[in-house]
């Protein structure tokens, strides 16, 4: 049996081990990157059997918030996926995937006759020296195929340096360094002038919200949240259905993809060139409407309607999608298994199965003696199982708890899900 004294000894090896990994790491960013932000704006177009990536525009932003010391990504989430390399050595040097509009379009019965066309960002640190970047898709196997790739020389005329963008920015909560902190920008859509009092308010309660809830509480001083009173020439937001268009900074608009409350927009290079006043890992666009409806997509970004009776619920519901790649629990539509997954493997959300593999999934955080399948009964009703029905589809996928607010609004988050959201709190911050 150990002695008191080797413990202690072993304690401080351990932290030292710890600091020096974590120097380390921060070492290799500087000889990397500088404090800036590098972004590249994409258009992402085809149709639903073809897909293609055309290279647009480069900036250069002014504070990188991410992570110094996390820079390759071991989560390996999203339906596409980015590498960039160091174009000399071939070093891979920085990493993240994500999700986008056009992948859902592609399900889409008008992309089986049609090309459309969606615009995508990816940002990473400001590179020294020329880099190449690789950009992937996501197989149903799994597997990431190559798509496009190509080369940047960070010191070039084509980069695009400064904003056109003016507006008010206020720092709403958090005191952290941005590389030690989640760093949130909310912006205003669909707000005059007038009303960008409402937003500042409307923000602030729904800010507040999340950051009370579970397991976001827990870890509340980890978060910084900025705004920008983005402000608008009408006040709400376009229905196309109802035939209203309303003249907003965003062009947020209901009914995406046929959905009566699917509320996204497709300005995705102004959504970052406004949010660039701000240091930022995470966009957010609050709409000033009371009709029901959001949209959250992994590392692209979140919408919520800011004056729905559930608003505040949407809001976090929203952010479990476009922050944490938290999956839908509940069946919706008609889609076909074996469009969207493959029974051999698993999906990449951490919070659905497919029962290929349930021990790469969360069957650790599982009772012995709870089966699997897991039957909905009131035996398991507050256990962590497999209970079938989930990631829109009734059969064939599973979720981990019987109710989750990624089924059902009002619900909280599941023991899964809140540990898929810290562990992703955690992974974007130096510690």
């Amino acid at each position: 049996m150990l002695s008191k004294i080797g413990l202690y000894k072993i304690l401080l090896t351990l932290i030292f081990l710890a600091t020096f990994s974590t120097t380390l790491m921060a070492q290799d960013y500087n000889k990397w990157f500088t404090e800036n932000v590098m972004r590249i704006d994409l258009t992402h177009a085809g149709d639903a059997k073809t897909e293609y990536y055309f290279t647009e525009q480069f900036y250069k932003e002014e504070v990188w918030a991410g992570s110094k010391t996390k820079l390759i990504d071991k989560l390996s989430y999203g339906d596409n996926f980015f590498e960039v390399y160091d174009s000399t050595s071939q070093t891979l040097i920085y990493s993240r995937g994500y999700n986008n509009l056009f992948y859902e379009w592609q399900a889409e019965p008008e992309a089986k006759h049609n090309n459309r066309s969606f615009e995508e960002v990816i940002r990473f640190p400001f590179p020294l020296e020329t880099v190449q970047i690789k950009i992937y898709r996501r197989l149903l196997t799994g597997e990431l195929e190559p798509l496009h790739q190509f080369y940047l020389n960070p010191k070039s005329y084509r980069v695009i340096k400064g904003t056109k963008y003016n507006f008010e920015t206020e720092r709403l909560f958090g005191e952290l360094p941005v590389n030690k902190a989640v760093d949130i920008v909310i912006m205003a859509d669909g707000y005059t002038k007038e009303e960008l009092s409402v937003f500042k308010s409307d923000a602030t309660k729904l800010s507040e919200f999340l950051l009370n809830t579970e397991p976001f509480s827990q870890l509340k001083e980890r978060f910084n949240i900025w705004l920008i009173m983005s402000d608008s020439k009408e006040s709400g937001t376009d229905i196309p259905r109802q035939d209203i268009w309303k003249n907003t900074v965003f062009d947020s608009h209901f009914n995406t993809f046929n959905s009566e409350r699917y509320l996204t927009s497709q300005s995705i290079k102004k959504i970052h060139d406004v949010a660039a006043l701000v240091p930022y890992d995470q966009v957010y666009v609050l709409v000033n409407t009371d009709k029901y409806g959001g949209g959250g997509i992994f590392n692209y970004y979140n919408l919520t309607s800011a004056h729905h009776a559930l608003s505040p619920w949407v809001f976090i519901h929203e952010f479990g999608h476009g922050f944490a790649g938290l999956a839908d629990e509940y069946p919706y539509g008609a889609i076909n298994f074996e469009d969207v997954y493959s029974s051999k493997s698993e999906p990449w959300n951490p919070n659905i199965s497919t029962l290929a593999k349930p021990d790469k999934k969360w069957k650790n955080m599982m009772d012995k003696d709870t089966p699997i399948p897991t039957p909905v009964t009131e035996e398991y009703k507050n256990k962590v199982g497999f209970y079938e029905g989930g990631g829109y589809l009734k059969k064939g996928i599973y979720r981990p708890y019987q109710e989750c607010e990624m089924r059902t609004l009002k619900s909280g988050f599941c023991p899964v899900c809140q540990d898929a959201i810290i562990k992703m709190i955690k992974f974007n911050i130096d510690q």
